[in-house]
């Protein structure tokens, strides 16, 4: 069986002064296994129940399915793994695909709007500018990590190297 750490009682457990970087290692590590909480500290907005179970497997195993019904917010809960998993892994690169390049365009639209929203001051301070081209779009986060939304067909996927890769069908 694999050990889950109980990070909550970890927290709770500290004393006294700790210094800046046990601090930022404490709080990095606190937030993420609580990534709902993360996500609302970034953008204001409230995960659901099972978006937040979700997110916790995608982040947790290599391989994941997520089966799910029309209208349950597949594309977007895409979009913010793959926002929470660059500003979580240094230098990750995610690339994002589907059957057809519409569906990455969407995908990446909510990334852009997440981005925009009045309450996501302090994501906006993770990226850059997000880049679009017909063929390939691309936005950098501040530790080296980036998300690319790429056809599946053609010549720009052949030889594209991730540390993630997203199929959206």
């Amino acid at each position: 069986k694999e050990k889950i750490p109980n990070v909550f009682k970890e927290v709770y457990e500290l004393e006294g002064q700790l210094s800046e970087e046990d601090a930022m290692a404490s709080l990095g590590k606190f937030l993420a296994h609580n990534l709902g909480y993360l996500w609302h500290l970034l953008t204001g907005i409230t995960l659901k129940p099972f978006q937040e179970i979700l997110l916790h497997g995608w982040f947790k195993k290599d391989r994941s399915v997520a089966v799910l019904g029309r209208a349950c917010g597949k594309s977007w809960l895409i979009a913010v793994f793959s926002l929470l998993y660059c500003i979580l892994n240094k230098n990750a690169t995610i690339v994002l695909v589907a059957a057809n390049f519409r569906q990455v365009k969407e995908i990446f639209s909510y990334i852009e709007k997440f981005l925009k929203r009045s309450g996501s001051g302090l994501l906006r301070q993770c990226f850059d500018v997000p880049q679009r081209a017909p063929d390939l779009l691309r936005i950098r986060c501040f530790n080296g990590s980036e998300i690319k939304g790429l056809p599946m067909s053609g010549e720009k996927i052949r030889g594209q190297r991730a540390s993630v890769l997203v199929i959206d069908e």
